[in-house]
């Protein structure tokens, strides 16, 4: 039998201000600005599909365009579909195994690292 997890990312948007920095990299000071550049980020959905025949944690991922508005359900079917065909992360399972731990690590570093690909490595 196979059971679906949904995970979603957070409304998040960026705010990059200009800031003074001492010599190590540490914020010294924030310039004042009156309209800070606002970037947002898009919205992510991951299925973590669970086959207990099999032992194996399926994950896939769907990312939200910019300009479209986030609908869970859009984003369900999309990962599902990419979960179960073509999945991003496949982990063979223990008996040992928190599987609810397990499928929450994998769900948000699958998250993180597409949200790593719309922020600058400066910021």
């Amino acid at each position: 039998m196979k059971k679906v997890k949904y995970y979603y990312s957070e409304l998040v948007h960026l705010r990059m201000l200009p800031v003074i920095t001492g010599t190590q990299g540490d914020p010294l000071y924030i310039i004042e600005t009156k309209t800070p550049v606002v970037k947002t980020l898009p919205r992510i959905t991951v299925a973590a599909v669970l086959d207990d025949k099999e032992e194996v944690l399926t994950f896939g991922s769907a990312i939200c365009a910019p300009g479209d508005t986030f609908k869970k359900s859009v984003g369900r079917e999309v990962a599902l579909k990419r979960a179960k065909g073509f999945p991003e992360i496949t982990i063979r399972l223990t008996k040992r195994s928190k599987i609810s731990e397990v499928s929450k690590r994998y769900a948000n570093q699958l998250i993180s690292q597409h949200l790593q690909k719309y922020v600058r490595a400066d910021i």
